[in-house]
């Protein structure tokens, strides 16, 4: 009984590591906070020969513009300022991005325009 609480407490620590997710061995998610109330979330599929990234903000208000960068492996692929939706969500898509060899990693950073507020964020496949 005492060695199934352990492995049941371990399991559940494992599972709440901030910032780790993963949905299916084909994706890889992350997430975190921002330096404000926002939060972050950054997802890389492998869709067969190429990639797909979303680079998110959640700031929970609808009308905020936000300047958002993505890079992969330290080279910028985009740069936008975005506008929350009504869910206050500010989002970069990127599709059909060739897979290279080996591990390509992802960051993202984001900008309140009127908070100043910031969000940095990186995910590797």
């Amino acid at each position: 009984m005492r060695r199934a609480m352990l492995i049941a407490l371990a399991v559940a620590m494992v599972l709440s590591v901030p910032g780790a997710a993963s949905a299916r061995d084909d994706e890889v998610r992350q997430e975190g906070p921002c330096s404000g109330s926002s939060d972050w979330e950054m997802r890389v599929r492998d869709e067969g020969p190429t990639l797909r990234v979303r680079w998110r903000v959640d700031s929970g208000v609808p009308g905020q513009t936000w300047h958002m960068t993505l890079a992969r492996n330290g080279q910028q692929i985009a740069s936008a300022n975005r506008t929350t939706n009504a869910d206050g969500e500010a989002t970069i898509n990127r599709r059909g991005l060739p897979d290279q060899p080996g591990a390509d990693q992802f960051t993202g950073t984001a900008r309140n325009l009127a908070s100043g507020e910031t969000c940095q964020g990186a995910a590797t496949l």
